[in-house]
């Protein structure tokens, strides 16, 4: 103790009014007065011990008063750091009711963080993805399972639109196994509309044209025919060397959907178009996310309960699905079935990843064969059109006595009066005065 506190100076005057009853005791001449320097002496040995417990009890409240600071301190650090992380972090109750929002999810919901406290979370999530947002949480709320991670999830927003995200959800459970707090944390991805699975951004740049150039070409593919069905063998082949029961394939068209391209059976090119009608399922994740996506039995997995039917009608079990990367990006995705359950090991993930590598190489090149068809077609078009054109400015010159020039301005100012290509004018021009058409 400083030895100024009010306890303390107590304790001192105490002391010194003993002393002096000591000293006044010790002069006195009445009787019986060997029993009060006793009785003095036993209540000043108390207060020194009380002292002591007074100076213990100090240096305890110091103690507490410095751990309270540093507790202070890391929860003044950490809510800094929730608040401000540039990622959307929210916590919630077990029925994913808002008790604290940061900054970051505040603008990706477009709403001020005071409107979002107390508020559901499922109010803001899209009417389409709402069924499958409640049934994740009761699922989280009944299971043991750790946590869910990546799930797409559509918020609307205050101006009417929509954000994409992967949701990432961890329980905090007390020591009985049951969830106190939910803590959620929202990534913006791009993200699928129910027309469109991925809008543009903006502007198209120079190497996004050259690789939505490539995606129209593999949207024309077709794997049983193009390279001799190198594609399609190279599907069959994955269900022998993969040891799977169904092998399929999904690819991106030039605007980013995802559409079944082909499979190694009917049952598996089914589910495949099921996917693609829902716009949902292991493939459009593991395309969105570029990352494997992995289930041990479809048919009871809370991220896609619209597949279950289709699982259950094509006979479909445990699925991985693992991204195709090509001109700078994911281009589709490949799909591996079993019938029955199975937990997929990381081997596995592994050797799937691998194929869908080869696979990428084989859609390069049939990619590209079928760019050159297309570019050759449309150059034999143009050359076409080039030849109907020179023939009706040859024509002009011939009736009406003028040269190349003004042939070919008469015809551009017939196409601009009319509002049709110069080629379509200039086969009505031809047909008009009798040419035979190149």
């Amino acid at each position: 103790m400083d030895g100024n506190d009010p306890f303390s100076r107590e304790l001192r005057s105490a002391r010194d009014r003993i002393a002096e009853l000591q000293r006044r005791s010790g002069t006195a001449s009445r009787p019986g007065r060997g029993l009060l320097p006793e009785a003095l002496a036993e209540l000043d040995g108390a207060i020194e011990e009380l002292s002591v417990t007074g100076q213990e009890l100090h240096e305890q409240t110091a103690e507490l008063t410095a751990t309270r600071m540093a507790l202070e301190a890391e929860r003044e650090r950490y809510q800094a750091l929730f608040e401000f992380a540039p990622v959307a972090y929210l916590v919630t109750d077990p029925v994913a009711r808002i008790l604290e929002a940061n900054r970051a999810a505040a603008a990706l919901l477009e709403v001020d963080q005071r409107f979002l406290v107390g508020k559901p979370l499922a109010a803001y999530v899209t009417s389409e993805d709402r069924w499958e947002f409640r049934t994740m949480v009761n699922w989280l709320r009944k299971a043991n399972d750790n946590r869910v991670a990546d799930l797409p999830v559509r918020f609307r927003r205050r101006n009417g639109g929509f954000v994409g995200t992967a949701v990432t959800v961890q329980p905090v459970r007390d020591r009985e196994g049951g969830i106190r707090t939910l803590r959620w944390l929202l990534r913006e991805v791009a993200f699928f509309e129910p027309e469109r699975l991925l809008a543009p951004a903006g502007p198209v740049d120079e190497p996004d044209s050259f690789r939505s150039r490539q995606l129209e070409a593999l949207a024309e593919l077709d794997p049983a025919a193009d390279l001799d069905g190198t594609v399609q063998v190279l599907l069959d082949a994955g269900v022998r060397l993969l040891e799977v029961d169904g092998f399929g394939l999904m690819l991106a068209d030039g605007q980013g959907h995802l559409f079944a391209a082909g499979a190694s059976d009917e049952p598996t090119l089914s589910f495949l178009r099921a996917q693609e009608h829902l716009v949902k399922g292991p493939c459009l994740h593991a395309f969105l996310l570029e990352r494997s996506v992995h289930s041990v039995d479809l048919g009871g997995d809370s991220r896609w309960p619209q597949l279950a039917e289709a699982a259950a009608v094509n006979g479909i079990g445990a699925v991985l699905a693992a991204p195709i990367g090509l001109y700078g990006g994911p281009v589709g995705a490949c799909i591996l079935f079993c019938s029955d359950s199975r937990s997929w090991i990381d081997g596995e993930v592994l050797a799937a990843e691998a194929y869908a590598s080869i696979l990428a190489a084989a859609l390069e090149l049939a990619g590209e064969a079928q760019r050159t068809t297309v570019l050759s077609h449309r150059l034999h078009e143009t050359l076409q059109r080039h030849a109907v054109v020179e023939q009706a400015k040859g024509a002009l010159m011939a009736r009406d006595g003028i040269d190349a020039s003004e042939a070919s301005t008469k015809l551009r100012d017939l196409a601009r009066q009319s509002g049709r290509p110069m080629a379509e004018v200039a086969r009505s021009l031809l047909r008009r005065l009798g040419v035979d058409l190149p």
